[in-house]
């Protein structure tokens, strides 16, 4: 996910005496996952979803572990999450040997839990016709379409919360950041260590100014900036998956392989969209190929990054042959819970189709190429018709006992830089950044330098004595997309 307020004020931060407590520690009951995955115990505790209300309503949350494969220099609990907001902790957790270092795997036992609403933690329900209504509307041209966009949304939040239950309106990050401490209460551990990427670092960052003295080791990897007004996150959104586009027109500029090698990509793909522009554009089997398409392809081919397969679609479509598009689109009609929980923790003003048009105006300026980000323009039009976000954007409070590390790479179309370099800026008391001067999101696993810098950190907690640098190695195909 992707950042300026006019007025911040310490005041919406809660600090940790204000938490309210839980009544007693439940337990959970470990026993083997489905499918007998090996190495891995599955369980659910039971936790209010009005924590404000411990005799409510509850829910489980989904949890699994991977313990220590060396105990005898176990070090703690590592709670993992891959960001969305929707992704599945549970999951995450379970590709832990394909993901983390053997000394991670040797010290952690890694704890992957499903954020409430999400996967096995009573997942946020919607009804697929309004979810594919809703996408097909986010680019409004008039201001009927406007009004037509936010009747979608409200009918939509009716319907997801009709479904959904109590649980529609406690999906902050403030929420997952209290399970998460009531997570760490149920194992029996003091202290945790956290590693989140993507939106899985605000919850990181709510879990730190509520608990501080409660966290061990905390890396946020791609980092959210939760301080961000509705026109910042726009901009900055549209000019990380602009740059992500110039560094794709650079390595075809400089790899032989590419089907663009030699030709002008910025000239082709200008085109590409000028004709999507006119409902010109098909693909090789006459199926129309959007402006909405293009732009999500844009947005998504930075994530790995996966220059190839974007290169060879572009190609492709520019003489009308047949390749494979990303498989997973962001338009791609889904229900999840991400305006449950985006639209809990930002205040997205669009006030009317006149301001809609001087935000999408400001993205053009920053993205001429790629005309903005898809992912923050659904992000921002999906919270139009929701109420006052309950954990609303502030600047946040860092001050763990040991600094927190903060992981992002140069070119991220996602969580731009900036994002990170601001929040780093804002608590250089309490971080310390690792920028990684290559491409992608989610940087951890990315080199040997981002690895072993990561890892000594987390069970050695040896803190980095200033901000590093991690040299960019070029991607040998495309990463893991998380968050």
């Amino acid at each position: 996910m992707k950042r300026a307020l006019g007025a911040l004020t310490a005041g919406v931060v809660l600090a940790a005496a204000t938490v309210p407590a839980m009544a007693g520690t439940a337990k959970i009951v470990w026993k083997p996952c489905a499918g007998e995955q090996p190495g891995y115990e599955c369980g659910t505790l039971v936790l209010p979803i009005d924590r404000s209300k411990p005799g409510g309503p509850t829910f489980e949350l989904a949890v699994n572990r991977h313990k220590a494969t060396d105990p005898t220099h176990r070090v703690g609990v590592l709670f993992v999450n891959p960001g969305g907001p929707g992704g599945s902790g549970v999951q995450f957790a379970g590709d832990a040997e394909q993901f983390f270092s053997p000394q991670i795997l040797e010290r952690f036992d890694i704890i992957g839990f499903d954020p409430r609403g999400v996967a096995g933690s009573k997942p946020v329900l919607c009804d697929q016709d309004l979810v594919e209504k809703q996408q097909a509307a986010i680019y409004p041209r008039t201001a009927t379409e406007f009004a037509q966009l936010v009747t979608v949304e409200k009918q939509l939040r009716a319907d997801c919360r009709a479904r959904t239950g109590p649980m529609y309106d406690h999906m902050s990050a403030v929420d997952v950041a209290d399970d998460m401490d009531a997570l760490r209460g149920a194992l029996g551990e003091a202290k945790l260590n956290y590693y989140g990427i993507s939106y899985g670092t605000l919850f990181g960052q709510m879990y730190a100014e509520r608990y501080a003295d409660r966290v061990r080791a905390m890396v946020i990897d791609s980092t959210v900036d939760h301080s961000l007004g509705t026109e910042a996150f726009l901009t900055s959104e549209a000019r990380a998956v602009e740059d992500s586009f110039h560094e794709w027109v650079k390595w075809n500029q400089r790899t032989a392989s590419s089907p663009l090698h030699g030709q002008d990509a910025v000239k082709i793909w200008d085109g590409l969209m000028a004709k999507a522009e006119r409902d010109a554009l098909t693909d090789a089997d006459g199926n129309k190929v959007t402006t909405t398409k293009l732009k999500d392809e844009a947005g998504s081919m930075g994530y790995g990054p996966d220059w190839p397969r974007f290169s060879a679609w572009v190609a492709a479509l520019n003489i009308g042959q047949k390749a494979s598009s990303r498989a997973a689109a962001l338009g791609e009609p889904v229900a999840e819970p991400v305006a449950a929980s985006l639209c809990s923790d930002f205040n997205f003003s669009i006030r009317d189709f006149k301001h809609y048009q001087q935000l999408t105006a400001a993205e053009l300026r920053n993205a001429p190429h790629v005309r903005g980000s898809h992912l923050g323009h659904a992000a921002t039009t999906a919270c139009l018709a929701s109420p006052k976000a309950t954990n609303p954007q502030h600047i946040p409070m860092l001050r763990t006992p040991n600094k927190i590390l903060m992981l992002n790479s140069a070119h991220d179309p996602s969580t731009p830089y900036e994002w990170a370099a601001a929040i780093h800026g804002q608590n250089k008391a309490g971080t310390v950044l690792l920028s990684y001067g290559g491409w992608g999101h989610g940087v951890y696993p990315y080199t040997a330098c981002t690895r072993s810098t990561t890892d000594n950190y987390l069970t050695a907690l040896k803190v980095p004595a200033g901000n590093l640098h991690c040299a960019a190695q070029e991607p040998a195909g495309p990463n893991s997309d998380q968050g």
